[in-house]
């Protein structure tokens, strides 16, 4: 029972989620820079600048890597965008357990049109809503918090580097396993565990010219 009811909800989500998928105006900023980059013209919007328009560095190597694989990248950011939600779907369904919760939770996303419309779009919410599923399965875990800091550091770490202000999603999670860690191997973890988000903020400095993208500059800094 179990089983059929997570496959029905499962499927009827993704009909609708087929029914209305689309790429949005910001997601073709991303996927302009995927198609130069892919076509040897460097990783920007304008060839001749050096400008972070995105967002998302993580979803845009996702989708550069699906472009890459498939020589196109319309459809391929729908079928990412849709795999990806399918895993959500399935995990959260899974968590619920009971066929009655299983349904409640089926209703009230297809009742939400802020799943239903991005479930596709274009954007880096199907990559998040996997990653923060993972996240919170590590931090809600039962083992001893110091056996699962590092895991719930380096997701935080990849949750960053899909959305930057996901960071403030992550850190009251983080901050509240510390006294159960310790200070010093918190830190350390946490130092490691951020690794590839640390890293895409030095490379963006670099290449460039500042860690930020530039809508960060134009509405947050300005």
């Amino acid at each position: 029972m179990r089983s059929l009811v997570l496959v029905a909800v499962t499927t009827v989500l993704l009909a609708v989620a087929v029914r209305v998928a689309w790429l949005g105006d910001d997601a073709y900023i991303t996927l302009r820079t995927v198609e130069n980059w892919c076509s040897g013209l460097g990783l920007r919007w304008n060839l001749v600048d050096r400008v972070q328009t995105f967002t998302h560095p993580l979803w845009m190597l996702l989708l550069a890597a699906g472009r890459a694989l498939t020589g196109e990248v319309y459809f391929t950011t729908l079928g990412i965008s849709l795999a990806l939600s399918t895993v959500a779907i399935v995990v959260l369904l899974r968590r619920a357990g009971r066929p009655p919760a299983m349904l409640a939770i089926g209703l009230l996303l297809l009742g939400t049109r802020a799943f239903t419309d991005y479930t596709t779009s274009g954007l880096e919410t199907p990559l998040t809503y996997v990653l923060l599923l993972a996240f919170a399965g590590v931090v809600l875990d039962e083992r001893p918090p110091r056996e699962r800091f590092g895991k719930a550091a380096l997701l935080a770490a990849l949750l960053a580097t899909n959305r930057m202000d996901l960071a403030l999603v992550c850190a009251p999670a983080l901050l509240a396993m510390v006294p159960a860690v310790g200070v010093r191997p918190a830190l350390r973890q946490a130092l490691a565990g951020g690794a590839p988000f640390f890293a895409w903020l030095l490379f963006a400095a670099v290449y460039y010219g500042s860690p930020f993208p530039v809508t960060a500059h134009a509405k947050a800094f300005g």
